[in-house]
């Protein structure tokens, strides 16, 4: 992150740890999103303040400890795998080795793009915020001569997390498109004992919860823009916010848990063939015939009852997701919560 100057600012210079930026955000919106609006008189917060604190204790404080902590999880994600000994060898030409793939992981991770797209992006919110008719827009009802004061200060608020979620986004989207170009781009090793209980793919499980973390407060913001009142649908941010919550979703399990899940399948069943092909050609010899014996009849049944309890135990050993399937179970149902509220948001604003 040595191009992104806010990030180096925070950690390097300031030295401070994202639970600090994450209280210091929440004690910030919370002073100016309700502090504020009473001092300036606006009665109908009253209405909101439910929705106001979940903004200021919740999403906007969740997001900045996401920004923070991305360029750390993406390196944790790339280096743990390493070292497990999932990464094989090579298989095409695109990359010579692993040191190659991770120097270009960094430096898509680490674009200028990605800053420059963020203040742009920060500051066409602050002239759509500033010069444009927002709906709902509570500064409506506050004294004209602090309204303009009022919209910089809720501004300031928002913009680390906008900026935040500017650069984060892209961020994910290059630890996915890596994520697919290392299991295309070298061999994938298994290890089904691994203490890590996933293969020794358990940091993409980690990583597939952070994502789905984001995807899941995406929506959560664009519920909670929902239920702030009528017309809120005529607002451009809602929409985006749902776009990228919809898109997002589907490509982080394809990405974090289809992807390994197909090479822990592959796995498997590369180790069960052998076994599966000894059963077959097995399997004449067992048939009882009126010129064997009890004890050949016997013989050959043992052999393919070993058979057997090999391949199932096999079958028992080997992985085939990168987290643990209650987990997942749980993930899945707290990812399609934004989806399944949002309904009731519209029912709200009609």
């Amino acid at each position: 992150y040595q191009h992104d100057p806010l990030l180096v600012l925070v950690r390097n210079k300031l030295h401070l740890p994202a639970s600090w930026c994450a209280i210091g955000t929440a004690l910030l919106a919370t002073a100016v999103l309700i502090g504020g609006f009473v001092l300036a008189g606006v009665a109908t917060l009253e209405e909101d303040l439910g929705i106001t604190l979940l903004q200021s204790v919740i999403i906007l404080p969740t997001g900045v400890v996401i920004y923070m902590l991305l360029p750390d999880a993406l390196a944790d994600l790339f280096i743990t795998l390493r070292r497990n000994g999932v990464v094989g060898k090579p298989l095409g030409s695109v990359y010579d080795s692993y040191a190659a793939f991770e120097r270009a992981l960094i430096a898509r991770v680490d674009s200028r793009w990605w800053v420059t797209i963020a203040v742009l992006g920060v500051s066409l919110y602050w002239l759509y915020r500033l010069k444009a008719n927002v709906p709902n827009d509570l500064t409506r009802h506050a004294d004209p001569q602090i309204r303009l004061l009022l919209r910089l200060a809720i501004l300031i608020v928002y913009s680390p997390a906008l900026y935040g979620a500017f650069v984060s986004l892209p961020r994910f989207l290059v630890g996915l498109v890596h994520t697919r170009r290392l299991f295309q781009s070298f061999a994938i090793r298994v290890n089904p004992l691994h203490p890590d209980g996933s293969a020794g793919m358990a940091a993409i499980g980690r990583m597939l919860m952070l994502g789905v973390l984001v995807a899941t407060a995406i929506g959560a913001a664009a519920f909670v823009m929902a239920l702030a009142g009528r017309d809120v649908f005529s607002r451009p941010e809602l929409w985006v916010l749902i776009a990228i919550y919809l898109i997002s979703l589907p490509s982080l399990f394809l990405g974090w848990l289809w992807m390994p899940h197909r090479a822990l399948v592959a796995a498997r069943d590369e180790a069960l063939a052998p076994l599966a092909l000894e059963f077959l050609r097995s399997l004449p010899a067992a048939l009882p015939s009126a010129h064997e014996g009890a004890a050949t009849i016997k013989g050959s049944t043992d052999r393919l009852a070993e058979i057997k309890r090999q391949y199932e135990l096999l079958m028992d050993t080997f992985p085939v997701w990168p987290i643990r399937t209650a987990t997942l179970n749980r993930l899945a149902v707290t990812s399609l919560l934004p989806l399944i509220l949002f309904p009731s948001a519209g029912t709200t604003c009609m």
